[in-house]
């Protein structure tokens, strides 16, 4: 409001108001004139200032009052703005009101602001508007059309403030210095709203009003007002329940006559909704009005004379009323206790009944649950495809299609988005499904059921506070009863360790002193009440074609109800309920399926084992078989089965301990049927015949939803047996023998139950026995049907289940208190099945697995302080005691049939033995005495089926259980020989033992028999580590234990000791190989470490009754029997190997025992057997061990002749040649023989030099055994002897030192015997090394030796002794010179052939030293000329020492060019000969002086150079055909040219050596003139035989460029040649010759000279005046050779340019002579 705005609405009524409304117009010109007077700062003060001024609005209230519309509508607004700004005077209401009741009629804005007016009114002027003012208030609001918004503002407004004020007065009440004054406008205000609220229910019954003076109101405005009054001031209403006293009654009667009318949809639903807002408020007051309410209620449930529209309204609120379990409580407790024939509840209850059996084509009902139909071409929904490929069938196949489109309950045709009662504006009621009715039926139930639930399970909880919690948490406590979840996975509820303690459930009934004890019995009541009629009910929709929700919403209430019932111990409602839950949990045909699947089964053999489960596993039926008949064919089952078995399942966990026995029958026969139809392969053929007809085809998400259900069923089954841990004892009883009713006992007593029948199974593939349980062809569930299976079915069954709970409950086998339960329950009726041959074979092994597991845990939970010792004790036995119990034969006449199956009894109950040792054997404590007899049952039972010689197909089989049955049992052995040998008692010790030899002896297993002996080595062990001597003068038997006591005792211990070693001497007798050999190991093994304990006496004792016996044992098998001598002969050396090698170390105690001597001969004994048995490998044994004795006893110093004797006897009669070993290498026994002798010569030389045999003395012994060793030798393959000497090898160098020694005076024969040596080694025939024939070791067992290294070390030997004898007199005759230097020239020709050659010290260049080293020694020799008549021997040696010079100058095999030499080596090579030889030259020019040395010899040498000396082959006429004869034939012609390449030789330094040694025997002698005659002699000699042959090679190279270099024109000669050129020239000019041994080579020389001439009266020059003419031809030659005109040509290069010079010096040296410059 403002000013400007009424002075503009004053002044329009001024100007409006002119002529006809005088009073209008001065009344405006008044007040317009007050406006004006205000002075106006705000809005609020302009306010105040009207407040005071009353007579301001006369203007507007007569404008109002006016008949003109337009001033009307003025005043209205100018009024609706004053009201809002408080600007009126509470004096004035009355006239504002009477203003607004005469604008109502002129139109829509007046009304409009006369609206917006009324609520500001009531609110700012609230206190001033009571009784009539309101009244009139009010009915203005009613007289205007379309307020119902604003009327029921109005009216919550008069009850809000009605409701304050008694909140006020309630307030004051309590003060007591409240005023009285106080209470009359909070009196006046809540009287407002009864009145309202009693003219309201007149009204509504058609009455006169009172309060408000209207004649009526519209029925949906009426009912809408009092739906808002009840809902939103319940409390106003209840405070003033007792004030109107008739109101109530025309309510209820008006609300019936609503409620009986079939054609206003809208009020029925108002009156619907606020009859249940009665219910929810007032129920108790009003019990009386509504008694007469509620049988047309009920009666509207009925289908004749209702629309299907009413019948569904008051479905939903039914509905509503169960969803509030605290109306549906109050109801019941109002209207159905006591004897009372008006009960509402049961009535109600029985019409779900008829309502969900009405139609039941419709709802598709059949025999089991399908899925919703709707006929179309395709289906909608994918959880109706993978449904039906679950196999859902059904009666909807008999449902006519011609009526309906749709068949069965769905949440897509069968439901409303928004409910009928969320529709009270609709004046017509919307198209209600046909089967919404159903829907709405179920859920009532579903709200029944949950309200149940929510508020009895809360109470049930132990330790749960006394007050009820609020709705969402009990909610949420009572989810874990809620356990059936949409689909089929689902998450675990509980963890682990809620599981661990089951906490049993409460019945409320029992809490007498709770404070909603009443409320608790009306619940008890309720469900006794409503039971029959909701289990009919959800049994019809069980069978109902429903889709997922809705049967998940069935399946939750049946199971809440249930379980309500359970926790209230109504034993007959729920049990019926858990009827109805195993019914639905099974298809109509399971019967059939299951006989059908079992006859189509292959028929097994009685009693065998199911091999599939050999392993031990218990597989529970639930899991399908691994090879199924038929693949990719529907389960019998579907999802909704598995669905309602999952809720039986939850009800199990959730009232177990308050179950009976068949109450638990009716779980665990449910389960039971449903996993056999589960495990079902293939259901295809019988589903097809039996199950009615499918809609769509398989569906790969139905098959993948139906898996997830079946294993949401199998955590369900898990967490029920679960929770069977926390039961009390007679509980847990309960529900074993429900368990083994399945068997048609109950497990207390199997021979005092009785069977209901007793027939032959007709599929049973065996003949019932009195021994075995008989079979029930049919067994009720609650009476209520039918089924028939096979008892095997249900034993496996059973097992499975016993298993499992077994192992939840495994505590309680660890207390004798709860024994009744678990051993003398559980465990008896296990055994019995488990040696029942009239049950099939897998169900006896998996009996006998139980109980082998529950042994095993059981002995686990044992190790805890916490238990009393000897409780735990019993326990053990009890364990182990149940472990052998499966051993002993069932029969009285104590015989067993040990059948395929006891045989796997037997392996399981071993691995359970095993790891029961494994966890618990050192707290075994006196159950070791079980375990032994459980492993001695074992050996023993093998042993007598060994005896069996039958070799059929059944006896094979036997032996290989018998296999296994030992190699199970021995693993425990293995377990205790490594773990627990310290806590065995003397006995035991003595025990296991024997029990090892046992399984060392058997010959099932090889593994077994080999790891037992290694296993009495750890038994030895133990017994050693309490021994500290042992002393024996006999060895004890096996059976003896001396005292019987504690092992830690001396004499035990010892006594433990022998006959440990007396088993390892029988199993070293054993006739495998294997077996024999490890037991020797151990047996060295066992008396290595008791070494340092036995006495000299228990060492003879152990040698002589241990290895030795054994030893002969093996030798005397060897002989025996020729095909396993190679066997017997390998152990007897291992052993003979180990008793000798412990003989050695401990020979100090040993040779301390008197009979020593006794021992040792013994011991000779055995070698002489070895030996007798002619075997390489016996010969390598016996004189390998003989050395080691030897070096012991040098070693210890115990040496005696009497000792040696029989050694070297046994060495000279066996060599190891006389054996024939058929190409198989002999180097071991070679190198053992030879070895011997020489450990023998280390420890008595004395004894071996003296020794003598058959008038043959050492030394022949020695020559013959070495060569034998070396040459007969055959090595293995893949060996070499080139680079180091072989075994053999080395013992026959060691040979040659002993040799040398007995040769000290005959060295002529030592020598001899050394070239010997080598030229049979290399074959050394004609001067030359024989091929070498080495034998493949690729394809032969046995190779040659190529006796490289050994050659090697004989010339080192003869290098030695070179040096050792050479100051010999007899130096010739001693070394054999000549002999020597033929063998060592055919080594050193073996230089770069295809010999083997050890590349570090090569044989040629030992051979090469050896022999410079000789040729200075002889050189020496001569110069002393010390014996004449050696010295003559000396003409016998030039041709081997001239071999032995070429042999060092040529090359050898090396090819040219080389082809795997390596430069380097090439070079290092032929330095190492130019050293040697000029050392070899200088002590040979000595040497060939003498006049023993004739003519020839030095010519032949020369010869020898000059060949060496050349670097190329000679072309064609190059040289002279008689070479020796006629060496200066055609000496200056030259030959035709040619172009060809000459070849050079690799080795060309070597070539220059031999030329400067050529050149070295011409020279003229520099001693000459010291008058010494032979000396001269001695040279001429030499040179008169070189001078021919050496102008032969100068005038070579120069006749080969004359007549080649023509021919090359300009290109220059190859560079060697140039090299050769001017190395010869400058050589040739440069020397200064023997002029006498060169002029007798010319006639005329002969003629100026006399014979006596000495070399010294010449000038040196006549070889340069002998070839002076053929110089010049050469020097014209070359300088007539075409040249370079640049720098480039080749004659000014070194070598040209060398050889330019030394023709010029030619010239020039000559010419001075002649007196020419």
């Amino acid at each position: 409001m403002t000013h400007a705005f009424l002075q503009s609405e004053l002044t329009s009524l001024i100007s409006d108001s002119k002529r006809k409304y005088n009073d209008v117009r001065t009344a405006a010109e008044q007040s317009l004139a007050d406006l004006k007077a205000i002075s106006v700062t705000s809005e609020t003060q302009l306010a105040g200032d009207l407040l005071r001024r009353p007579q301001f609005i006369d203007p507007f209230v007569l404008a109002c009052k006016s008949k003109n519309a337009k001033l009307a509508t003025s005043g209205t607004i100018c009024l609706q703005r004053l009201t809002a700004s408080s600007a009126v005077s509470r004096a004035r209401l009355p006239d504002v009101l009477d203003a607004f009741h005469d604008g109502v009629n002129f139109g829509y804005e007046p009304q409009l602001k006369i609206l917006q007016t009324l609520p500001s009114l009531l609110q700012l002027y609230g206190d001033d508007l009571r009784g009539e003012p309101l009244a009139r208030t009010l009915e203005i609001c009613a007289a205007l059309q379309s307020t119902t918004a604003t009327f029921q503002q109005l009216v919550s407004t008069v009850f809000e403030r009605a409701g304050r004020s008694r909140e006020v007065q309630l307030a004051d009440e309590e003060n007591e210095n409240a005023s009285e004054p106080s209470n009359e406008p909070s009196e006046t205000t809540a009287d407002d709203a009864v009145r309202l609220f009693r003219d309201f229910s007149l009204l509504l019954d058609q009455e006169q009003s009172q309060f408000l003076k209207v004649e009526a109101l519209p029925s949906d405005f009426l009912l809408e007002t009092l739906q808002t009054v009840f809902s939103t001031h319940p409390a106003f209403l209840t405070s003033n329940m007792d004030q109107p006293h008739d109101c109530w009654e025309h309510l209820t009667h008006g609300l019936s006559r609503i409620l009986a009318k079939k054609d206003a949809f809208g009020q029925v639903v108002r009156a619907f909704s606020i009859v249940l807002l009665i219910l929810q408020d007032y129920e108790d007051s009003l019990r009386s009005h509504l008694t007469r309410l509620f049988p047309s209620l009920l009666n509207t449930l009925e289908k004749e004379g209702n629309p299907p529209w009413k019948r569904a309204l008051c479905l939903e609120f039914f509905r509503g009323i169960c969803s509030d379990f605290t109306v549906l409580r109050n109801t019941f407790d109002l209207f159905d206790q006591g004897n009372s024939s008006e009960k509402v509840i049961a009535h109600f209850m029985s019409a779900l009944v008829r309502i969900a059996a009405e139609d039941p084509f419709l709802i598709g009902l059949g025999r089991q649950s399908t899925i919703p139909v709707q006929i179309t071409n395709d289906i909608e929904s994918e959880e109706a495809a993978s449904i039906e490929a679950q196999g859902l069938g059904g009666a909807i196949t008999t449902v006519s299609t011609g009526d309906s489109s749709t068949i069965g309950i769905s949440m897509n045709w069968s439901v409303l988005h928004v409910p009928l009662m969320d529709q009270p504006e609709k004046q017509n009621p919307p198209a209600v499904p046909r089967t919404y009715l159903y829907t709405l039926v179920l859920g009532c139930i579903a709200s029944l059921c949950d309200g149940l639930s929510k508020f009895v399970m809360p109470l049930s909880v132990p330790g749960r506070p006394t007050q009820r919690e609020s709705l969402d948490e009990t909610q949420g406590n009572a989810s874990s009863t809620d356990l059936v979840e949409e689909g089929g996975q689902r998450k675990p509820i509980r963890n682990a360790a809620s599981t661990s303690k089951y906490q049993r459930l409460v019945n409320p009934l029992t809490l007498t002193q709770h404070p909603q004890q009443y409320q608790i019995q009306a619940c008890s009541a309720l469900v006794e009440s409503c039971w029959p009629a909701a289990l009919a009910t959800c049994s019809t929709f069980l069978n109902s074609a429903l889709d997922s929700e809705f049967y998940h919403i069935l399946i939750r209430s049946v199971q809440k109800l249930a379980q309500v019932s359970g926790v209230l111990e109504l034993s007959t409602p729920r049990d019926a309920l858990l009827t109805t839950l195993a019914k639905a949990s099974i298809p109509t045909n399971a019967n059939n399926i299951i006989s059908t699947s079992q006859n189509a089964r292959p028929p097994t053999r009685s009693g065998a084992p199911d091999h599939d489960n050999a392993n031990g596993d218990i597989r529970s039926p639930t899991e399908p078989p691994s090879n199924p008949i038929t693949q990719n064919v529907p389960q019998p089952l579907n999802v909704r089965h598995l669905l309602c078995l999952r809720a039986l399942l939850n009800l199990g966990i959730a009232l177990g301990p308050t179950l009976e026995q068949d109450a638990w029958f009716i779980l665990i026969e449910t389960l039971q049927t449903v996993e056999a139809l589960i495990a079902i392969p293939s259901a295809g053929s019988m589903s097809s015949s039996l199950s009615s007809p499918r809609i769509g085809g398989p569906s790969r998400e139905g098959q993948a939803t139906l898996a997830g259900e079946i294993a949401a069923v199998q955590a369900a089954t898990k967490r029920m047996l679960e929770s069977t841990k926390g039961y009390s004892l007679e509980s847990f009883s309960i529900v074993v023998r429900s368990m083994f009713r399945l068997l048609g006992q109950s497990g207390l007593d199997e021979d005092s139950q009785q069977p209901e029948e007793t027939i032959a199974s007709p599929l049973s593939p065996t003949r019932l026995t009195p021994g075995r349980p008989s079979y029930r062809t049919s067994r009720r569930v609650s009476g209520l049907w039918t089924k028939s299976k096979t008892l095997d079915l249900e034993i496996g069954f059973v097992l499975s289940k016993i298993s499992e709970i077994s192992r939840i409950n495994i505590h309680r086998f660890t207390s004798t208190s709860e024994g009744s339960c678990s051993w003398d329950l559980i465990a008896r009726r296990l055994l019995n099945i488990s040696q029942d041959n009239g049950f099939s074979g897998n169900h006896r092994l998996q009996s006998a697995s139980v109980l082998d597991l529950i042994s095993m845990e059981t002995m686990k939970l044992l190790t805890d302080p916490r238990l009393d010792a000897a409780e735990a004790e019993e326990i053990r036995l009890r364990c182990l005691q149940a472990l052998l119990e499966q051993l002993e034969p069932p029969d009285q006449n104590g015989t067993t049939s040990y059948d395929n199956i006891q045989s796997e009894v037997h392996k399981r109950l071993l691995e359970a033995l095993e790891s029961i040792l494994s966890h618990s054997g050192d707290s075994l404590g006196s159950g070791w005495p079980v375990a032994f007899k459980i492993l001695f049952r074992t050996v023993s039972e093998s042993v007598d089926h060994l005896k069996d010689d039958s070799v059929s197909i059944e006896e094979e089989q036997n032996d290989e259980q018998n296999a296994q049955l030992l190699r199970l049992s021995f693993r425990s052995i293995q377990l205790i020989t490594s773990d627990f040998l310290a806590v065995l008692s003397a006995e035991s010790l003595s025990t296991l033992s024997q029990l090892l030899r046992q399984y060392g002896s058997q010959s099932y297993d090889l593994n077994v028999a080999l790891t037992s002996t290694t296993l009495l080595w750890s038994l030895a062990s133990q017994i050693l580590t309490n021994i500290e001597t042992i002393e024996l003068q006999t060895m004890p038997t096996a059976d003896t234990l001396p005292d019987g006591g504690d092992p830690k005792q001396t004499s035990t211990s010892a006594a433990l000791w022998s006959i440990t070693l007396q088993q390892l001497v029988a199993l070293s007798k054993d006739p495998r190989l294997d077996v024999r050999n490890a037991a020797i190991r151990v047996l060295l093994r066992m008396l290595d470490a008791s070494s340092e304990s036995l006495s000299p006496s228990a060492w003879a004792v152990a040698l002589t009754t241990g290895p030795l016996s054994a030893i002969e044992y093996g030798i005397a098998q060897c002989t025996s029997d020729f095909a396993v001598e190679s066997d017997w002969l390998a152990s007897a050396s291992q052993l003979t190997d180990g008793s000798i090698q412990l003989v050695c170390h401990n020979i100090a105690t040993i040779v301390k025992h008197s009979g020593f001597k006794h021992t040792w001969s013994r011991i000779m004994h055995m070698f002489e057997a070895f030996l007798s048995m002619e075997s390489l490998t016996a010969s390598s044994l016996v004189f390998s061990n003989v050395s080691r004795l030897l070096s012991t006893l040098r070693t210890s110093r115990t040496i005696e002749k009497e000792l040696l004797m029989p050694i070297l006897k046994l060495w000279a009669l066996h060599h190891p040649s006389k054996i024939d070993g058929e190409s198989m290498p002999n180097q071991p026994a070679f190198a053992a023989h030879m070895h011997a002798v020489i450990e023998a010569h280390q420890t008595s030389s004395q004894a071996v030099t003296e020794f003598q045999l058959d008038d043959r003395d050492i030394s022949a012994l020695l020559m013959d055994a070495i060569e034998k060793t070396v040459l007969l030798c055959a090595h293995p393959p893949y060996t070499s002897d080139v680079k180091s000497l072989e075994a053999e090898q080395k013992e026959a160098c060691q040979g040659l030192i002993i040799l040398k020694g007995v040769f000290h005076d005959r060295a002529t024969e030592y020598s001899q015997y050394l070239l010997r040596l080598v030229k049979l080694s290399l074959n050394i025939q004609s001067g030359k090394v024989g091929s070498q024939h080495k034998k493949s070791a690729i394809h032969k067992s046995a190779q040659k030796p190529t006796f490289i290294a050994f050659a090697s070390a004989c010339v080192e030997n003869l290098n030695v002794l070179v040096r050792e004898q050479a100051n010999d007199d007899h130096l010739i005759q001693t070394l054999a010179v000549r002999e020597s230097f033929e063998t060592l020239s055919a080594l050193i020709d073996t230089k770069y052939t295809d010999l083997p050659t050890n590349t570090q010290t090569p044989l040629w260049r030992t051979a090469t030293s050896t022999a410079v080293m000789m040729l200075e020694a002889l050189q020496k020799h001569v110069t002393l000329n010390r014996d004449a008549k050696d010295i003559a021997r000396l003409s016998q040696l030039p041709d081997s020492i001239i071999a032995g010079a070429s042999s060092i100058l040529e090359p050898g095999g090396l090819p040219n060019p080389p082809l795997k030499q390596k430069e380097e080596t090439l070079l290092d090579d032929e330095t190492f000969d130019i050293e040697n030889f000029r050392q070899f030259h200088a002590a040979l020019i000595s040497i060939f002086q003498h006049d023993e040395i004739g003519q020839d010899a030095c010519q032949q040498y020369a010869i020898t150079l000059f060949k060496a000396s050349l670097l190329a082959e000679p072309w064609f006429y190059d040289l002279p055909e008689d070479l020796a004869n006629e060496p200066l034939q055609d000496l200056l012609s030259v030959r035709p040219g040619s172009l060809h390449q000459p070849a050079f030789v690799v080795r060309r330094r070597t070539c220059y050596t031999a030329m400067d040694a050529l050149f070295e025997l011409v020279q003229r002698p520099a001693h000459a003139h010291d008058g010494s005659v032979s000396s001269c002699s001695g040279l001429y000699k030499l040179a008169r035989a070189a001078s021919p042959y050496l102008l032969l090679r100068v005038v070579h190279p120069l006749k080969t460029f004359l007549a080649d270099q023509r021919l090359r024109g300009m290109t220059p000669p190859p560079m060697p040649q140039q090299v050769e050129l001017q190395t010869i020239l400058a050589k040739f000019v440069e020397l200064r010759s023997h002029d006498r041994a060169l002029q007798d080579l010319s006639e005329k020389g002969k003629g100026k000279h006399q014979a006596g001439m000495s070399a010294g009266d010449g000038d040196g020059k006549e070889h340069l005046r002998i070839l002076y003419a053929f110089m010049l031809r050469v020097q014209r030659f070359w300088r007539d050779l075409p040249r370079l005109k640049s720098q480039g040509a080749w004659q000014a290069d070194g070598p040209g340019r060398g050889i330019d010079e030394a023709l010029e010096q030619w010239s020039r040296v000559v010419g001075g002579d002649w007196g020419l410059r």
